[in-house]
């Protein structure tokens, strides 16, 4: 692959009359133009140009971070206030991205934008309101470009432009050729830099804001295993029982109860690196398939984590048993419902009952989010295909060896039905390589079926609310 690919699209706009991207602007060189109205939607705007009236104003954002990309197909589309004249709302909608702004020259950039903005929209406040406002209040009316977001840090929220253009700078990402397919490479944490179109003066009631949208993204890594997810995880270093919380039972409106797990306050999250593991798909009648992943524990250092969080479970529920029970268990009657973390295939359980060393190692059970609508969300990648796991090819994947060289996931909850006690984790990110070490059997009989899918369908509801 070249150093850069771009989809063949992109020369269709190359035509138009535009100016180079900018990293600083001149404001003395933007030109507001006289508003426009649309009477039929009650919309107000003013278009910005650069330097002359053909010329589009550019800016370039580098070392973005790209938080959420949302398609807006489904958005409103009996919505007369979301159609135009120009027939777009035929065509496939353009998605909306919500990114993190790490450059300090473009969030200037901005401030000196916005400062201009208002300045002039304050001198010039009877044409674009209709009605003369002192800086005050212009003030008052302005929205902010650039959110200082609690999570994400400086982000900024933009729907991308008709005819957007995405480029892969990195061999790790390959552009589809179907524009349509974008999004799926438009993922949570892809870094990117990207054009902003400074497009118009957006003019509501009691309120204006710039308009913004997205010309172009470059593609300049592929997302990674999350950095700020690893702030926080769990390892066999600094395990300590003592942070390890399970949170008093509530009801499930479904039935039966489930129980949060903190550690240190926080989500309880781990992560496995080159492991090898199964995907398995349980299809249950009259229901949506669900899917989960056994994590073979081959590492020691895990396998003894993931004992001593079994043994901190167990401790936690032992000694609040009457909390979430309704009445006192004894070690014996608790070990009789509690599924434990770690688990052997079927039949190594029976060689261990009769004093013999198991096969294999032992394994751990993640459940895969999956919806109908957005598949598994961009949380399963192809290291080698380079690409995300979806609904349409995750057969190819499906009780074949793995090899995985990053699997993040947290405990969900522990839920408490009539089938018994089980800890639900959750993937959060799993990098796959397709082929795993060997080609010995994989069981998928555990010896509780009935729990495991049990616990399943819970987890599955749990997650659609």
């Amino acid at each position: 692959m070249a150093s850069s690919q771009v989809n063949k699209s992109a020369s269709a706009s190359a035509s138009m009359k535009s100016i180079k991207p900018l990293k600083t602007i001149n404001t003395g060189e933007i030109k507001c133009c006289d508003i426009k109205t649309n009477p039929e939607y009650g919309t107000k705007w003013s278009p910005i140009t650069y330097i002359d009236d053909k010329q589009q104003l550019l800016l370039v954002a580098p070392n973005c971070t790209i938080k959420t990309c949302n398609t807006q197909d489904n958005k409103d589309k009996d919505n007369k206030d979301n159609k135009d004249k120009d027939n777009k709302n035929d065509k496939a909608r353009p998605p909306q991205l919500f990114v993190g702004i790490n450059d300090n020259q473009f969030k200037d950039e901005i401030k000196k934008l916005e400062a201009f903005i208002k300045n002039y929209s304050c001198h010039n406040s009877v044409k674009i309101f209709g009605e003369q406002f002192n800086e005050e209040e212009v003030n008052e009316m302005f929205k902010q470009t650039l959110l200082e977001h609690e999570k994400y840090g400086t982000a900024i929220g933009a729907k991308c432009s008709y005819g957007y253009n995405v480029i892969s700078k990195t061999p790790a990402v390959e552009v589809p050729n179907d524009n349509t397919k974008w999004i799926d490479i438009l993922t949570k944490s892809t870094k990117c830099d990207i054009c902003f179109l400074i497009k118009q003066i957006n003019v509501g009631v009691g309120k204006f804001s710039i308009g913004i949208e997205i010309k172009q993204i470059n593609i300049t890594e592929a997302p990674q295993a999350n950095a700020e997810w690893m702030l926080f995880v769990i390892t066999p270093d600094n395990y300590d029982p003592t942070k390890l919380i399970i949170l008093l039972p509530e009801q499930h409106p479904k039935g039966g109860k489930f129980s949060k797990v903190q550690y240190d306050g926080k989500t309880t999250k781990f992560k496995i690196a080159n492991a090898n593991g199964r995907i398995f798909k349980n299809e249950n009648p009259g229901q949506e398939p669900s899917y989960s992943i056994s994590i073979r524990l081959d590492d020691p250092a895990m396998l003894e984590l993931f004992k001593k969080v079994d043994v901190s479970i167990f401790n936690h529920l032992l000694s609040a048993s009457k909390d979430f029970f309704g009445a006192k268990k004894t070690p014996k009657l608790l070990s009789a419902i509690l599924k434990p973390v770690v688990s052997y295939n079927k039949a190594d359980q029976d060689k261990i009952k009769k004093g013999e060393q198991p096969t294999y190692a032992p394994s751990i059970w993640i459940k895969l989010y999956n919806s109908v609508e957005k598949g598994f969300d961009n949380k399963l990648f192809d290291a080698n295909k380079k690409t995300f796991i979806n609904n349409d090819n995750i057969a190819e994947y499906i009780n074949k060896n793995i090899n995985l060289s990053v699997v993040e996931f947290y405990i969900r909850q522990i839920f408490s039905g009539p089938k018994g006690v089980s800890v639900s984790f959750v993937g959060n990110k799993l990098f796959i390589n397709m082929e795993g070490n060997g080609e010995e059997p994989y069981d998928l009989d555990i010896g509780d079926d009935d729990i495991v899918n049990s616990v399943a369908k819970v987890a599955i509801n749990s997650d659609e609310e």
